[in-house]
């Protein structure tokens, strides 16, 4: 190899080493009670990383399609309300979210063995389960990001439909 080049070895992860960085990161978000936990996966004795978040979005982000409405001096006091309850998504916040718009945004971050990386797979929904639209994902991105991303976003974001059959 030439000087400055970098071993293309060294951007792989190894399974085990991915699992281990992992329960490092995932001491640190009890530690700062941040929200991760490790999700195992059934007959398995693989799993992953998860993190649901409930968002309050102001009334112009979401009613056009989900007839939801939010007065702006109401946000810091749901905002509140809700991230105490992020513990039991279900306690107390069902009544909020019958008045105001909330979304639920879930982070999963797996080993990909194919590509030998960790991987971010996440899903915004309102909490009624309706998927949003990629535009209503980037209209929520805040705009000191929004810009930069936005520059090359499938280098950042794409959309995955996903199809239920029963």
């Amino acid at each position: 190899m030439m000087a400055g080049e970098k071993n293309p070895a060294s951007c792989y992860l190894d399974e085990r080493t991915f699992r281990l960085c992992c329960r490092l990161f995932l001491q640190h978000s009890e530690t700062i009670q941040d929200g991760w936990s490790w999700e195992q996966i059934k007959g398995t004795d693989e799993g992953f990383m998860k993190k649901t978040v409930l968002i309050p979005v102001q009334s112009s982000v979401m009613h056009k399609q989900h007839g939801c409405f939010m007065q702006a001096e109401n946000m810091d006091h749901l905002t509140d309300d809700i991230q105490s309850n992020v513990e039991d998504e279900t306690a107390g916040v069902q009544a909020v979210c019958e008045i105001h718009a909330v979304l639920r945004y879930e982070y999963h971050v797996l080993y990909s063995c194919s590509y030998q990386i960790p991987v971010l797979y996440f899903r915004a929904s309102t909490l009624d389960g309706n998927p949003l639209s990629l535009e209503e994902v980037w209209s929520n991105v805040h705009p000191n990001y929004r810009q930069r991303l936005q520059q090359g976003p499938w280098d950042t974001l794409t959309q995955q439909v996903m199809c239920v059959t029963s």
